[in-house]
């Protein structure tokens, strides 16, 4: 698929209230402001539709800061979605995007999926000009596949990541990222970004930042375009 970047949405995942509790960051005022801040950000640099999906009680209409930012491009998308058997974040992120794709026509064919608070500074580059398969890069040591940021089109994620949440239980050490790769890199259903993303923010997981090393990140860069050139879809060294 030849892609236009004006064929491209952006899809933005939220819980400024948490609701469950497997995350690191549980104050709401400073999930309140990454989530701000991502959204501001986006808003200024991608002039696609935005598509903000918001997964608590938070009430926006009594933030005047936030709700301004919603228009006919920047589309706020609520859900109160619960994690009964606390099966973790990547359970409630996932079954969200499943609702949204069961309950909203994106005439968009390909879209980029990022965690809310996290700030791809590189965002424009990470979109390939042809699409054949999902990208996202993934780890065969750890054996998962990142979902911080990736690209799909809107069939592939209904044909291939659609029901897979249910598979997830982060209490029995079975993630989300576990899941797509058994599912989808294993079965060369993705491959890796042609370059390193450049985020910043906190992980929701482990409450750590999410910069790296430069110097590690120049040789993930070459082992990046070797392992493209190869047609291999997960890196095989970690450093």
């Amino acid at each position: 698929m030849n892609i236009q970047h004006d064929n491209v949405c952006l899809i933005l995942t939220a819980s400024i209230i948490p609701n469950t509790n497997n995350v690191a960051l549980n104050d709401i005022s400073q999930r309140r402001e990454q989530y701000l801040k991502a959204l501001e950000y986006y808003r200024d640099i991608f002039k696609g539709k935005i598509y903000f999906l918001e997964n608590s009680e938070y009430d926006f209409t009594a933030d005047r800061e936030f709700s301004s930012l919603f228009d006919e491009r920047v589309k706020l998308i609520k859900f109160n979605l619960q994690d009964e058997n606390n099966q973790g974040k990547g359970y409630l992120e996932f079954k969200m995007l499943d609702r949204f794709f069961e309950q909203n026509i994106v005439t968009e064919p390909l879209f980029i999926k990022i965690t809310g608070r996290y700030l791809v500074k590189n965002l424009l580059n990470l979109i390939p000009d042809n699409y054949s398969k999902i990208v996202a890069d993934a780890h065969k040591k750890m054996k998962v596949t990142l979902t911080g940021v990736f690209i799909s089109s809107v069939n592939d994620y209904k044909q291939n990541i659609t029901g897979l949440y249910k598979q997830v239980n982060d209490i029995e050490g079975i993630f989300i990222e576990h899941i797509l790769y058994n599912n989808l890199t294993v079965k060369y259903k993705t491959q890796l970004f042609g370059e390193n993303p450049d985020i910043e923010g906190v992980s929701g997981s482990y409450g750590e930042s999410l910069k790296r090393n430069p110097m590690k990140m120049k040789i993930r860069q070459v082992e990046r375009k070797i392992l493209n050139k190869l047609n291999i879809n997960h890196f095989l060294i970690e450093y």
